[in-house]
């Protein structure tokens, strides 16, 4: 209710109007000062009458009553110190219920905590009154409560992300990090949600004993990476501790387990390795290229399994796709390790000669030359890798055998006859094979016999 506002010149020339333009305004501010004195009695009654034995936190007509006597008086800070208790009470029982309308609760909760950390006379107030209670009173300690007050509510929400997470509630979870994200907290805050979670959720999993509970730290680091999941040290710890684990399994009798902890990993390693955060960090990059390196070395583990059997004669020919995704595991994993140390050398050398005899094997098993030829040029391209890795004769030699197979099987090509664009075709590509083969091992006689024998049937061709 406004009262009329008469203008100056008015005002001056009639004394008698003025004076009750003033009482009139008196009257007005009297009412809506009853009426927000109602309204305020009003809402302490209905929270007295819905307890006998105390007062309540809420009930949804007293929030009602507070909310309306705070649109007409913004600067009680009684008022918004109820409304704050209020929804912050409602905001918990909705939750606990799983109830839609916990989010909007919270949120209320927390507009209102902020304004009231706003609110100097509501802090006034309150250490005069412990002022009043005489000496040995410190009000600096209000002063720092009111400086942490909305950084402390963070507890309530760390509390119950954590309770969420154990009860497998991850909707909820995920629900309240929105909330906090979204929140009236200062961004400063809320730039510590995740650390302050990652610390209730995991520290007594980081003392258990890997060798003993492995499984239990890693749901532990899921649970977290599923509501942060570009958290580092989170990120770091959990590939730690699956390379930990990984390394107590046998390839010979537990393959199935690595494999599924490998496809439990990865996406993990991929996520830490892709992260802004690992850049510079050593640690970040020590536990991706040591877990990088013990997965590497299963597959070799495999692969030198089946190498033995396929030289043994042992290895049905279906075993063939087995080593060479050992293989290629390996190459790959070890690869992404720190291939600098002589151990990642060693092995990734063996891989490349193992990948090279297996597609050399499996290629001259085959009567297909469409098949056959491309093969081995892999093959070749496998020891020429391998020759990177180290000075030794071995790769060389793999490679101008398999280089000089091909030859052969070009010319038993050529001398079953075709067409004569194919012939011409089959003897060009015949000798490069012998050329690179004799450049590979100069001192191969048989390689320099061949060389001679094909000039001298087709040398005027």
């Amino acid at each position: 209710m406004k009262a009329p506002q008469d203008s100056p010149a008015l005002t001056a020339a009639c004394p008698e109007r003025a004076r009750w333009g003033l009482l009139l305004r008196d009257l007005v501010a009297a009412v809506d000062s009853a009426r927000r004195r109602s309204l305020k009695a009003a809402a302490w009654r209905e929270l007295h009458d819905a307890s006998a034995d105390a007062t309540l936190p809420y009930t949804p007509r007293a929030i009602a009553l507070l909310e309306r006597f705070h649109d007409l008086d913004r600067h009680d800070g009684d008022a918004v110190h109820h409304l704050a208790i209020a929804y912050h009470a409602m905001a918990w029982d909705l939750e606990l219920r799983g109830d839609e309308g916990a989010p909007q609760a919270w949120r209320k909760a927390l507009e209102h905590w902020k304004k009231l950390k706003l609110s100097k006379p509501f802090w006034r107030q309150l250490i005069a009154r412990g002022e009043s209670l005489g000496a040995g009173f410190d009000g600096s300690v209000i002063e720092e409560f009111r400086g942490l007050l909305v950084e402390r509510l963070l507890d309530v929400h760390v509390e119950l992300i954590r309770h969420h997470c154990e009860t497998m509630e991850r909707q909820q979870a995920l629900r309240q990090v929105a909330l906090i994200k979204q929140s009236a907290i200062p961004p400063a805050s809320r730039k510590q949600l995740a650390e302050r979670v990652y610390e209730a959720m995991v520290p007594a999993g980081r003392s258990l004993a890997v060798t003993e509970r492995p499984e239990e730290l890693m749901r532990l680091f899921e649970e977290f990476l599923g509501l942060f999941p570009h958290h580092v040290p989170a990120l770091r710890s959990f590939i730690e501790v699956s390379k930990a684990w990984l390394s107590q399994l046998s390839p010979a009798s537990q393959w199935e387990s690595i494999v599924a902890l490998e496809e439990r990993i990865s996406p993990y390693w991929q996520t830490l390795k892709s992260s802004a955060g690992c850049f510079g960090d050593p640690l970040a990059k020590a536990a991706l290229e040591d877990l990088a390196g013990t997965l590497g070395r299963k597959y070799w583990g495999r692969a030198r399994r089946f190498r033995a059997q396929r030289e043994e004669k042992s290895q049905p020919g279906s075993r063939a796709d087995e080593e060479l995704r050992a293989c290629e595991g390996t190459i790959a994993w070890v690869t992404e390790a720190n291939v600098g140390d002589r151990e990642g050398q060693v092995v990734l050398l063996n891989a490349f000669m193992s990948r090279a005899e297996l597609k050399a094997y499996v290629g001259l098993g085959s009567n297909d030359p469409a098949f056959t030829y491309p093969l081995l040029g892999e093959a070749v391209a496998d020891c020429e890798r391998a020759m990177a890795l180290t000075q030794e004769r071995a790769p060389r030699d793999l490679a101008a055998q398999i280089l000089q197979c091909r030859a052969q099987r070009r010319l038993a090509e050529i001398a079953a006859g075709g067409s004569e664009s194919r012939f011409h075709s089959e003897l060009g590509l015949l000798e490069e094979d012998l050329e690179r083969a004799l450049q590979l091992d100069p001192e191969s006689t048989v390689v320099k016999e061949d060389l001679e024998r094909v000039r001298e049937l087709f040398g005027d061709l």
